[in-house]
């Protein structure tokens, strides 16, 4: 069975060869294929050597190379693990930077591979110890002495501070990207590689967050090494004669390379990172293109994969390993960065010796090759002679000579095949002249029924019809030489809007071996269109594939021309049905016109009233506000003057009793026994105690006398009554001026604790603005704060049972926090500048907090959440109209129910247009 499958499938092939290739060909096999398979055994096996081989070495390299990462970036988070252990169990402090900056000095010196070890805690506070090129340390620190900058000193031989180096404003390491990729990941993490600005070296820092025992976090504790210590070993590896490895991140970003090339570029003073796509190296560049070609992304390699690929016709082995593969059991992938390893050898380096036993074995065969192609050709020659003869006669038959006879005088199976020909053609000529015949009347028929028929053969992509198909799509049957043409020219006359619906019909006829039929336009050159039905169906070979498809084409275009005037009546009748209805809808539209306009006007005069009752308030608010300035700022004056008349003599009241205490002294040394008289009314005065208690009594009026003084200064600074225009103000005096009136209701009683006041001030220039109407806004925020945190205690009180003590609830506290806004950040508002620098005090409290209804309506005027009598409602509103309207700034409050609320006011230090 099998032989004779064979057989058949030899036969099938050989129909369709050229006789003279079925006699030449085998010859020419024999020999080539037998030294053609000689010389593939002896290069294959060569392969292979070479393979194996690469494979060994690639495998060792990438062994060394992860043994050597496993030990040098391990030890960043093992330092790390051993400082947040010490941490943890009480031997270190985060708060305590002095002790922590000893103890990282020592970690370098036992650490050698490592360059830094850095602690950033909760409070902004941060210590760093870093290892220069040179062997010199130098530490970096920002604590309460040095905040809000941070010193940078050099460090002695004995780990002491020696020498100021530099000093940075305003840093805060929470906002690093070290500190926020910690916080971020809760968990031991890298952080993404970059460059150092001073060692102009790649660097990527181990970092680990510390947190309490309870779940907050304490801080975050950093540690880096120098990523030029893996490129040095990198080039100390021996990869072949010209092989490479280098190592880069899942973005395709260079890490390190054995070649002499960094992994950055230095542009006009500034150095940026390379991709290894960009690398100058042209083995780099390359390897990295493929794998980009390969993978289409470099986040899809999970496991090690080894890889061929040509440069310039020759062969690349290479392997890529990702780091994190763990094929090590020393290997702990939470400790190493997602790196990808790269080792590329070229095979070069092992096959020139293969190459040169290679050309020989080619040579070899081309020899045979041609011998064997010498001896077919004479063997073709002698056998296909007659057979040419046989095959000129009947290719001229085909094409409609009918008077061919062959002459082949042998009597052999050629002989017998040329008398078969002979009669052959003679029964063709008969058959020819009846089909000619028919073909005429069929014609007629079909010009009569306006019907064509057509055949379109899929291997010339011909369509071949009759005269009427011609007619139809305008050709002249006399046009067309043999009543065929190229299936674009057919397809030139269909309608171009039909043409892509007519191509897809055809497509699917032809894949799906299923007949059609549908109708479309076609275009005549002279510009008229006419319309057809078309019908269709394929025709399939034994293989069930379509070779030629059958159609006919009718001319329908009367029928089409008829149904599109029909057509044409209905849509001018519905036209004038929408003309009427547009005339109904046009009326309809002017009446609702004229009512939207009568409630616009009505909701201007409701806009007109409301803000004419909001001028009305402002302006009562504004009149009771200047009268009670000028009504504190004149008590301030007359409690000024008897206060500053009981201070100043307060100094000649102590030098009197200082001149009599001296006088009584002389008097007891010089009458040591005065008379009883005298006696008696010392100790009924007791003037021992006296004379000890009067000073104290004089200490305890002037400490009163400042305090009135005080008062009265922060009196006269709250209203501000002599600073009414808009002026150049210590913002932190006004705050401090409101606190102070305030101070009796924040100090402890005998019912409740104090409130506690956190100032958190920045480093702030003077500030142009109403100093007045700045404090007044100061009240009305702290004031609802005090409200908040007491209406706090109230509620404590109220769930709490009778043993209820103040002290067991988190304390009370206002917070105030000044700074400089940052620039960039700042949004255009208001038609300012955005280079004008901004001012942000933020006011916070942990009181009871607001629920969203409530706090998205505080601004609003004469909206109250005190009981009748208690408030207005206007404070907060005037205060938004100050900061907004009159200094151009930005009034938010966040709020969240049960833990507090924060006021942030935004100033801009300049105002753009002075009153």
């Amino acid at each position: 069975m099998l032989l004779k499958y064979l057989t058949n499938q030899v036969s099938k092939v050989s129909e369709k060869i050229p006789l003279r290739i079925l006699l030449v060909v085998p010859f020419v096999l024999q020999i080539f294929v037998v030294v053609g398979f000689t010389g593939w055994l002896s290069l294959r096996n060569g392969q292979k050597a070479v393979q194996s081989v690469t494979t060994q070495l690639h495998s060792e390299i990438t062994e060394r190379l992860e043994q050597y990462l496993n030990v040098y970036l391990k030890v960043p988070h093992v330092v790390n693990q051993l400082n947040a252990d010490a941490i943890n169990l009480g031997l270190l402090d985060v708060q305590n930077i002095p002790t922590l900056e000893r103890y990282f000095w020592h970690q370098l010196h036992t650490f050698k591979s490592l360059e830094h070890i850095a602690l950033g805690n909760t409070n902004g506070d941060y210590i760093e110890v870093l290892r220069q090129k040179d062997g010199q340390f130098i530490v970096k620190v920002k604590d309460n002495t040095t905040s809000p900058s941070r010193h940078t000193y050099r460090l002695s031989s004995q780990g002491k501070r020696t020498q100021l180096l530099q000093s940075e404003p305003n840093y805060d390491p929470r906002f690093r990207p070290f500190y926020q990729v910690a916080v971020k990941a809760a968990s031991p993490i890298w952080t993404d590689v970059y460059l150092g600005f001073s060692t102009q070296e790649l660097h990527t820092d181990a970092v680990r967050p510390i947190y309490e025992q309870t779940g907050a976090l304490k801080g975050v504790l950093d540690a880096g090494s120098n990523l030029s210590k893996i490129s040095e070993f990198l080039q100390s590896l021996k990869i072949g004669q010209t092989g490479q490895t280098f190592i880069i991140e899942r973005s395709g970003m260079l890490v390190a390379s054995s070649t002499a090339e960094k992994p950055f570029v230095v542009t006009d003073g500034n150095a940026t990172r390379i991709k290894a796509l960009e690398s100058r190296d042209s083995l780099t560049r390359s390897t990295a293109d493929y794998l980009t070609k390969y993978f289409g992304n470099f986040t899809q390699i999970n496991s090690s994969q080894q890889l061929t690929f040509n440069i310039n016709n020759r062969r690349q082995f290479l392997q890529i390993t990702p780091l994190r593969e763990g094929n090590s059991p020393e290997t702990d992938t939470l400790l190493l960065p997602d790196w990808l390893i790269v080792v590329v050898v070229p095979e070069a380096d092992f096959q020139e010796h293969i190459d040169v036993n290679t050309r020989s074995t080619i040579l070899l065969c081309l020899a045979a090759l041609a011998i064997a192609t010498l001896f077919g050709i004479l063997t073709y020659r002698w056998i296909t002679q007659p057979i040419l003869h046989l095959t000129a006669a009947a290719t001229a038959l085909s094409r409609g000579e009918w008077n061919q006879v062959v002459s082949v005088e042998r009597s052999d199976e050629l002989g017998v095949l040329a008398k078969a020909f002979n009669q052959m053609a003679l029964q063709l000529k008969k058959s020819f002249l009846t089909l000619s015949q028919r073909q005429a009347s069929l014609a007629e028929a079909q010009k009569l029924a306006h019907v064509g028929n057509w055949e379109l053969d899929l291997a010339t992509y011909t369509i071949t019809g009759s005269d009427e198909l011609f007619r139809i799509f305008g050709w002249e049957p006399s046009e067309i030489g043999h009543r065929y043409l190229k299936y674009t020219d057919y397809l030139k006359r269909i309608h171009p809007e039909d043409a892509k619906v007519y191509r897809e019909i055809i497509s699917e006829a032809i894949y799906q071996g299923k007949p059609y039929e549908f109708d479309c336009r076609i275009q005549i050159p002279d510009g008229s269109i006419r319309h057809i039905s078309t019908k269709g169906e394929p025709n399939l070979d034994h293989k069930g594939e379509v070779i030629r498809c059958f159609g006919t084409v009718m001319d329908i275009t009367d029928r089409k021309l008829a149904a599109q005037a029909l057509e044409q009546a209905k849509l001018d009748l519905e036209i004038r049905v929408e003309e009427r209805t547009a005339e109904l809808s046009q009326a309809l539209e002017q009446l609702q016109q004229s009512e939207v306009q009568l409630k616009k006007k009505a909701f201007q005069l409701k806009k007109t009233l409301r803000e004419l009752q909001q001028t009305q308030t402002q302006l009562v608010h504004t009149e009771k506000m200047s009268s009670l300035g000028q009504l504190v700022a004149g008590v301030a004056h007359e409690i000024n003057n008897p206060v500053s008349f009981i201070y100043g003599n307060l100094t000649y009241a102590r030098a009197y009793m200082s001149d009599l205490f001296e006088l009584l002294q002389l008097y007891q040394e010089h009458y040591s026994s005065p008379p009883a008289t005298i006696q008696n009314q010392t100790e009924a005065i007791e003037l021992d105690f006296l004379m000890e208690d009067f000073p104290k009594l004089l200490d305890s009026m002037q400490v009163g006398a400042e305090r009135i003084s005080e008062i009265v200064h922060s009196l006269k600074n709250f209203s501000r009554f002599d600073q009414a225009q808009m002026k150049e103000v210590n913002i932190h005096e006004g705050i401090d001026s409101t606190l102070m009136l305030l101070q009796s209701r924040l100090s402890e009683t005998v019912s409740h604790c104090g409130i506690k006041v956190i100032k958190e001030y920045g480093d702030l220039p003077m500030v142009q603005c109403y100093a007045g109407q700045m404090n007044q806004v100061f009240m009305n925020i702290l004031s609802n704060a005090i409200d908040a945190l007491e209406e706090k205690r109230i509620r404590i009180k109220e769930t709490g049972d009778r043993s209820w003590q103040e002290k067991d609830y988190p304390p009370v506290f206002i917070k105030i926090r000044t700074r400089l806004q940052d620039v960039a950040s700042h949004k255009n508002t208001h038609q300012l500048s955005p280079l004008t620098p901004h001012l942000l005090i933020q006011i916070s409290d942990n009181g009871c907090g607001m629920i969203e209804p409530i706090r998205s309506r505080i601004f609003d005027p004469f909206f109250t959440t005190k009981p009748i009598g208690s408030g207005t409602g206007l404070g907060l509103t005037i205060s938004y109209q100050i900061v907004v309207q009159s200094h151009k700034g930005k009034l938010n409050v966040t709020s969240t129910e049960g833990h507090g609320t924060e006021f942030a006011i935004e100033l801009p230090l300049r105002q753009t247009i002075l009153p």
